[in-house]
C-alpha cells in the first residue's frame, strides 16, 4: 500500500503545470522617475497591517522587511536602494493572535477558497533582455540593459517548521546555514550566502571528486512550501574555470545560474516547490584535474510567463513615469481540492491586472495564468502561513526600493466580488430574458489600441447588446471565510457611460427606483435591504463620472452576501460603440477590493414593422401577415439568418427565416395562419392574438408586434352562471364556479376539448382552466370550474370567466363576486367566569377577528349566544348585531338579564309559572353561555362563558302586621328584607330588584305582583337588611272587611323569600298621603341681602290618593335647626317654613291647610300631586328667612295629616 501511494504522488507531481501568458515588451527607460517618497505618498489604498503580520529576524541574519506607517497607507518595504546589494526579507500573515498559538488569525486556509491581492512596487528600473539571436553568454554580457534592478519577490504559501523565521539559507561555505540572498528571492534553495561557487576536493588527477554536495540542496529552501515568483533578473551565468598563472586553473564568477534553462526569457513569472528535491538541477565543473566547482538551476516550469515587465513603470511610454504607473497589482486566487481525498488544489493569478484607480487593465497588458498545487508537497494541515519574500544581490542586480501594499488578505476577511452584466431584453440559452454579456477585457485578442478591434468584436454575440436594450449590472459580494469582520463597507460605483440609469426598467424594484441592494445568506439581515433612486447618483469631482456612493453592511459570516442590482438602458446615437469598464471600489477596515464592470459593445437595434395589425376574416379564411425588418441605424444584414418568432394565442410555432440579403439594409417576412375551421389551426372563432418578433445572429431582439385577428362566427356560445353569486369562501377553501352553456342556434353541445379562461380583479391576462366536471343534456351543457385554495387573497374579488369550445369559439364573459375570508374567525373572550353579587345585568365581553388580520367581508357582523341552565335546559338562541367600525376586529358586549327581568320591568300580572315558559335569561345556579361570532355565514370558534348565580334564600320579616287599607288604594306592607352573604361578600340591592306578591290566605287566585319602589334609583346599591315598605295593589275591588294577607318577595332571579302574614282592615273610602325627604334651594347672601322666601329645590311631588273621599291636607313644622359641630341638628334659627297663598304667609307652626280634594263624585281612585316640577315656585310651602342666617346646613320635620282620612 505504501508503494502504491508513492507512485500516485509521483504521477500527480508530474502533471502539475502553469498556464501562463507571455507578453511582448518594449524597452522603457525612465526619464526622471518620482522619488520613493512621492511613490509612497501617492500609493493606492491598502489595509492596515499593524498587528496582522510577522517579520522577525532570522537565525543568523537580519530581516530587511520594514512596516512603514507614516504614509497614507501601510507599506511593507522589502528592499531599499539605500542599503547594500545583499538584502533579503520576508513578512508573513500573523498566523495566531495569541502567544500560546491556539487562536488562528491571519493564516491561509487550504480547505477554503482564498484570495490574496496586493500592490507591488518593483523600483524605478526595467531590466531588459534583448531577444536577438545568439548565445546567452554573449547576450548576457553585451545586450542586457545597463539599468539594473533587484532580483525580485515571491508570494509564498508555507508550513515550514521555522514558522515566521523561514528563509532561504546557504548549503555550505563560510556562512553555512545563514540566509542566502540574490537569486533565491528569499524562498528558493541557496548554495552559499553570496553564491560564491562551492568547491569540491578529494578527487585524483584523473578523477574529479564525487558530485554529491548538492544532494541536499533542496533543504535550504523554505520547506513545505509553494512559491509564485516574480523574477526581475534572469540568472543564467554559471561560474567557470580560467588559467591562473602558467598551468593552474582557478574558478571565476558566481553561481548565478538559477534560470539557466533556455526556455526562460527575461523577467518572468513562475511557480514551484522550494522545498522539493525535484525542483532543482545541479552540475559540477572541474579544474586542475582533481577539483570541482558546483552550480545549480531550477527546472523549467511549463506555462512560465516570459518577457514580463516586472520592474519599472507600467507604461508603454519611456517618458510616462508618473506615480500612477509605479505600482503593479497582483491577484492570486486559490481553489481547494474538489474532493476531501484529493491533494490537488489549483490557483489562478493576474499580474498587472488593475490601474491604480481600480480599473481593470486590458487583457493584452496584464499577465494571467493558472495551475495546480500538490498539497502533499506543502502541508497536511488546513491552516498554514502565507507571505512575501524578496532578495537582491545576484551578479547583475542592484539594490532598489521594492515594496508591498496589501489589499486583500486570505483569512482575515476573505470576500469574493464580481461585476456582471445581463441584457434583460435578450434571451439566454434557456429561452429566459437576461442573457449574460461577456467581458471583452477577458478576451486575449482584445486590444483597444488596434483600429480593427471594434469591427472584429461587433460581430461576436457574446460581447454585444442592442441599443435601447434594458441592462442589469449586478455587483456581488460574498464572505467566503475569515477570522475578522470586514467592517462597514463603503462602495463607490463609477457608472458605465452611454447607459441611461432611469426608473421604469424593471418590475423587481419600485416605480421610483433604478436598483436595489439585497442582503442574503447566513448572517444577513434581509430587512436592511434598500432600493436605489436616481437622486442617489452624483458626479465625481475628479473624473466627472456619474457615481453611486453607498454604505454596505458589515460582513462576518461564511455565505453572507450583498448584491447590488442596477438597471439601465443602452443609449447611443451611432452604432456600434464600445462601452469601457468602470471601476467599483469597496473600502472597509479589514477589506479592500476593486472590480471593473465588463467591457462590451452597443450595437444597432433590430426592428420590425407592419401597418396592418388588425384584420377581420371569416372562419374559413387564412390569415396572411406581411412585415418589414431593418436596423434602426441602417446597419446592413450579413449572411446569417434572421429568425422570426411567432406565437398564436400564446402558443409558440416553429421559427421562420426572414427574407434578408447580405449587404442590404432592409428585409421582410411573411407568415400564413390556416383558417380557424381547418384541422390543427391555432386560430379560433372570435378574437385572436398573434405576436411576432425577430432575432439575429447577435441575439438582438426586435420590438414585438401584436396582431389582432378577429375570426367571424356563424353562431354564439352562451354562458350563464348557475351557482351562488356573490359567494363567500374561506382562504383555505376551493372556489367553485358552476355554469351552463348553449349555442344561440340550438346546436347540440360538445364537451370535447372545452376550456375556460378567467382573470381575477384587474389582471391584464387571462389564465386557462379546464373544467373539473362536465355533463350535457342535448343542447345545454353543465360545467364546474374549481380554483384551488389560496388563489385569492382575503377580501372582495371579481372573477371574469368565459369558455372556449373545440372550434376556438369564445362565449360571453360572466362575472362572479367572491368574498374570501382569511384565516379562521377567532373569538377571544375577556372574562370567562363570573359570580354575581347583585341583580344587575351581567356583561359578557370579548373580541373577534380573522387570524391573519384580514378585513371582515360584511359591514354588520353578529354574535349568537345560547344559555344552558344548571339543569341542562337550553334556552332559545339569541342573535345580536355588531356594527363596530373597525374593519378587521370587532369588540362586543352581551348584556344578560336575570331570568325575571322582563317580568319585573313590564310589571306583568302574568303568573311566574306562565312567564317562565318563554323567558330567557340567567337563572339561579351555573349558567353556561355558548357564544359564536359570525361574519356573514362564516362562524368563529364557540366560546363558553360561565355565570354563577348564587342559590341563596332571601328572607323578609314584617315590621307591622296589623294594617288598615282603603279599598282600591295600594297598601304598604312594612317589612325588612335580607340577603345572606355570598363567599363573605354582601349581596346587594338596587332599584327595581324586588317585587312583592300578595294573596288572601287560602285563595286560589294568582298572587298580585307589585314592584317594590325601594331602593330608589338615586340610592345606588345598598346592603341588607333593608327596610322595605312596598305597595301592594292587592286591595283593588275589595269589599270592606278584615282580611288575612300572605305576602312574599321575589328578586330578579325569581328567588323567593319566606311568606309573612298581615291582618288588614279594608275601609270602603278614604284618602292617604305619601311624602319623601325634600330640600329648599341654597341661600346665597350677596351683600348681606337674602330673599325673603326661599323656593323649593325641585319637585316635591307630595302625593295624595283618594277613593270616594273629601279631604284636607295639613302641614305642621317648627323652626329649622342648624347642624352643630358634632353633626347633630341642635342650634335654633329664624328659618321657618310658611304656606304662601296669594302672597299671604302662614307659618307651618300653625298647622295650616296646604291642599284640599274631593273624589266623592267618581267611582275610580284619584291621585293628587302637590308642589311638582311645574307648580308655581313662589306659591305653596316656602322657607321664610327673617334676616341673614349663619352658613351651614339646616333641617326640620314636617308632619302631614289629612282630615277625615287615615
Amino acid at each position: 500500500m505504501k508503494n502504491k501511494k508513492m507512485l500516485f504522488l509521483w504521477l500527480m507531481t508530474f502533471f502539475i503545470f502553469i498556464l501562463g501568458l507571455s507578453t511582448e515588451v518594449s524597452v522603457v527607460k525612465a526619464v526622471t522617475p518620482p522619488t520613493k517618497t512621492e511613490v509612497y505618498e501617492n500609493a493606492p489604498d491598502g489595509l492596515s497591517l499593524e498587528g496582522l503580520i510577522d517579520n522577525p529576524d532570522y537565525d543568523g541574519g537580519t530581516n530587511g522587511a520594514t512596516l512603514l506607517t507614516d504614509f497614507p497607507t501601510n507599506i511593507v518595504e522589502m528592499l531599499s536602494a539605500n542599503k547594500p546589494n545583499n538584502q533579503i526579507s520576508s513578512f508573513w500573515g500573523k498566523k495566531y493572535s495569541d502567544t500560546a498559538n491556539t487562536k488562528l488569525y491571519n493564516s491561509f486556509r487550504l480547505d477554503k477558497p482564498q484570495t490574496i491581492s496586493a500592490w507591488l512596487y518593483f523600483g524605478d528600473t526595467y531590466h531588459f533582455y534583448s531577444d536577438k539571436q545568439g548565445s546567452k553568454e554573449d547576450l548576457y554580457d553585451d545586450k542586457v540593459n545597463e539599468d539594473l534592478t533587484s532580483d525580485g519577490m515571491a508570494l509564498v504559501l508555507q508550513d515550514d517548521d521555522r514558522g515566521a523565521k523561514a528563509i532561504s539559507t546557504a548549503l555550505d561555505g563560510t556562512g553555512k546555514g545563514k540566509p542566502s540572498y540574490g537569486e533565491t528571492l528569499g524562498v528558493w534553495a541557496g548554495s552559499s550566502v553570496d553564491h560564491s561557487p562551492l568547491i569540491a576536493t578529494g578527487g585524483s588527477l584523473l578523477s574529479p571528486p564525487a558530485a554529491n554536495l548538492f544532494d541536499n540542496l533542496y533543504t535550504t529552501g523554505i520547506q513545505k512550501s509553494f512559491a509564485f515568483e516574480m523574477d526581475a533578473v534572469q540568472n543564467y551565468k554559471k561560474p567557470k574555470s580560467v588559467i591562473d598563472g602558467l598551468i593552474f586553473e582557478k574558478v571565476e564568477g558566481t553561481d548565478d545560474y538559477f534560470d539557466a534553462s533556455s526556455d526562460y526569457k527575461g523577467q518572468h513569472l513562475t511557480t514551484g516547490y522550494p522545498g522539493d528535491k525535484d525542483t532543482y538541477i545541479s552540475g559540477m565543473g572541474k579544474y586542475n584535474g582533481n577539483k570541482g566547482y558546483y552550480y545549480f538551476s531550477q527546472k523549467y516550469q511549463a506555462g512560465t510567463a516570459n518577457n514580463i515587465e516586472v520592474s519599472g513603470y507600467a507604461t508603454s511610454s519611456s517618458t510616462d513615469t508618473n506615480v500612477d504607473k509605479a505600482w503593479r497589482h497582483l491577484t492570486f486566487n486559490y481553489i481547494p481540492p474538489a474532493t476531501a481525498d484529493s491533494n490537488m488544489a489549483s490557483f489562478k493569478y493576474s499580474f498587472n491586472d488593475q490601474k491604480i484607480d481600480g480599473t481593470a487593465t486590458a487583457f493584452n497588458i496584464k499577465s494571467s495564468g493558472s495551475g495546480s498545487i500538490d498539497l502533499s508537497k506543502v502541508s497536511k494541515n488546513d491552516n498554514i502561513r502565507w507571505g512575501f519574500t524578496a532578495s537582491t544581490g545576484s551578479k547583475y542586480s542592484a539594490a532598489k526600493d521594492y515594496a508591498i501594499i496589501m489589499q486583500q488578505m486570505p483569512n482575515t476577511a476573505n470576500v469574493e466580488n464580481t461585476a456582471k452584466l445581463y441584457d434583460m431584453s435578450q434571451y439566454d440559452s434557456n429561452g429566459e430574458l437576461g442573457r449574460e454579456i461577456s467581458d471583452l477585457n477577458q478576451n486575449g485578442q482584445y486590444n483597444p489600441t488596434l483600429d480593427n478591434t471594434l469591427a472584429t468584436f461587433s460581430k461576436r454575440a457574446a460581447y454585444n447588446v442592442s441599443n435601447n436594450d434594458k441592462l442589469l449590472f449586478q455587483y456581488d459580494l460574498k464572505y467566503d471565510s475569515g477570522t475578522m469582520n470586514t467592517g462597514d463597507i463603503k462602495a463607490v460605483l463609477h457608472l458605465p457611460k452611454k447607459i441611461d440609469f432611469k426608473t421604469g426598467l424593471s418590475s423587481t424594484v419600485g416605480d421610483q427606483s433604478i436598483g436595489k441592494v439585497v442582503y442574503s445568506g447566513a448572517g444577513s439581515d434581509a430587512s436592511k435591504s434598500f432600493e436605489i433612486s436616481p437622486s442617489d447618483i452624483t458626479t465625481d469631482a475628479k473624473s466627472g463620472d456619474q457615481v453611486l456612493n453607498m454604505n454596505l453592511a458589515d460582513m462576518d459570516t461564511e455565505g453572507q452576501k450583498a448584491t447590488i442590482y442596477l438597471y439601465g438602458q443602452a443609449n447611443v446615437t451611432t452604432t456600434p460603440q464600445i462601452v469601457d469598464g468602470e471601476p467599483i471600489s469597496y473600502r472597509a477596515q479589514n477589506y479592500i477590493s476593486d472590480v471593473t464592470t465588463p467591457v462590451f459593445i452597443i450595437n444597432d437595434q433590430l426592428q420590425i414593422s407592419d401597418d396592418k395589425v388588425d384584420q377581420t376574416v371569416t372562419s374559413n379564411e387564412d390569415v396572411t401577415l406581411n412585415g418589414k425588418i431593418n436596423y434602426v441605424n441602417n446597419s446592413t444584414f450579413d449572411s446569417k439568418a434572421v429568425q422570426i418568432h411567432t406565437t398564436i394565442n400564446g402558443e409558440k410555432i416553429d421559427t421562420a427565416t426572414a427574407n434578408t440579403t447580405s449587404g442590404s439594409t432592409t428585409g421582410d417576412y411573411m407568415m400564413v395562419a390556416t383558417n380557424a375551421l381547418s384541422e390543427g389551426s391555432l386560430l379560433k372563432i372570435g378574437t385572436n392574438k398573434i405576436e411576432v418578433y425577430a432575432t439575429d445572429s447577435l441575439n438582438r431582439v426586435s420590438n414585438k408586434i401584436t396582431y389582432t385577428i378577429t375570426v367571424k362566427d356563424y353562431k354564439d356560445l352562451l354562458l350563464t352562471a348557475t351557482g351562488d353569486n356573490p359567494q363567500t369562501v374561506k382562504a383555505t377553501d376551493t372556489i367553485v364556479l358552476t355554469n351552463d352553456f348553449s349555442y344561440s342556434n340550438g346546436d347540440t353541445v360538445n364537451l370535447g376539448n372545452l376550456s375556460g379562461s378567467y382573470k381575477i380583479d384587474n389582471d391584464e391576462n387571462y389564465t386557462k382552466i379546464a373544467p373539473s366536471k362536465s355533463d350535457a343534456e342535448a343542447t345545454v351543457g353543465h360545467l364546474t370550474f374549481k380554483l384551488p385554495a389560496g388563489t385569492l387573497s382575503p377580501g372582495k374579488h371579481t372573477i371574469k370567466l368565459y369558455i372556449t369550445d373545440v372550434d376556438g369559439r369564445n362565449s360571453n364573459e360572466i362575472t362572479y363576486d367572491i368574498i374570501v375570508v382569511g384565516g379562521d374567525l377567532v373569538l377571544t373572550p375577556t372574562d370567562l367566569n363570573q359570580t354575581v353579587h347583585d341583580n344587575s345585568d351581567v356583561k359578557l365581553t370579548g373580541k373577534y377577528g380573522y387570524s391573519d388580520n384580514s378585513d371582515f367581508t360584511n359591514k354588520v357582523t353578529t354574535v349568537k349566544y345560547q344559555i344552558t341552565d344548571a339543569d341542562g335546559n337550553k334556552q332559545a338562541e339569541v342573535t345580536q348585531n355588531v356594527t363596530d367600525k373597525i374593519v378587521n376586529e370587532s369588540k362586543f358586549t352581551i348584556e344578560l338579564k336575570p331570568i325575571g327581568a322582563e317580568l319585573f320591568d313590564n310589571n306583568s300580572q302574568q303568573s311566574v309559572e306562565d312567564y317562565l315558559k318563554e323567558a330567557t335569561g340567567l337563572k339561579v345556579g351555573r349558567n353556561q353561555i355558548d357564544v359564536t361570532a359570525y361574519d356573514g355565514e362564516t362562524a368563529s370558534n364557540t366560546v363558553t362563558y360561565v355565570v354563577d348565580v348564587p342559590d341563596i334564600a332571601p328572607t323578609i320579616e314584617a315590621t307591622k302586621t296589623d294594617l288598615t287599607a282603603i279599598s282600591n288604594l295600594a297598601v304598604r306592607l312594612p317589612m325588612t328584607f335580607t340577603y345572606p352573604d355570598v363567599n363573605a361578600m354582601a349581596y346587594q340591592l338596587q332599584a327595581n330588584d324586588l317585587a312583592v306578591f300578595a294573596q288572601i290566605s287560602d285563595s286560589s287566585d294568582t298572587p298580585v305582583m307589585t314592584m317594590a319602589d325601594r331602593p330608589k334609583q338615586a340610592d345606588g346599591k345598598v346592603t341588607t337588611p333593608y327596610k322595605l315598605n312596598p305597595k301592594s295593589t292587592w286591595t283593588d275591588d275589595l269589599a270592606e272587611g278584615d282580611y288575612h294577607l300572605n305576602a312574599y318577595v321575589m328578586d330578579r332571579y325569581l328567588r323567593k323569600t319566606n311568606t309573612v302574614e298581615y291582618t288588614v282592615e279594608v275601609l270602603p273610602t278614604g284618602a292617604q298621603v305619601e311624602v319623601e325627604n325634600y330640600r329648599f334651594k341654597p341661600i346665597d347672601p350677596r351683600g348681606n341681602i337674602v330673599p325673603k322666601y326661599v323656593q323649593r329645590d325641585g319637585g316635591w311631588n307630595i302625593k295624595v290618593d283618594s277613593y270616594k273621599s273629601k279631604w284636607k291636607l295639613h302641614a305642621q313644622s317648627d323652626n329649622m335647626k342648624r347642624q352643630d359641630e358634632s353633626g347633630d341638628y341642635s342650634e335654633s334659627s329664624n328659618l321657618q317654613m310658611v304656606q304662601l297663598t296669594d302672597n299671604t304667609p302662614i307659618s307651618l307652626s300653625e298647622n295650616p291647610v296646604v291642599a284640599t280634594g274631593d273624589s266623592t263624585g267618581t267611582d275610580e281612585p284619584t291621585s293628587y300631586s302637590l308642589f311638582g316640577e311645574n307648580s308655581d315656585p313662589n306659591q305653596g310651602i316656602l322657607l321664610g328667612t327673617r334676616g341673614v342666617p349663619l352658613s351651614g346646613e339646616y333641617q326640620s320635620t314636617v308632619t302631614w295629616s289629612i282630615n277625615d282620612a287615615l
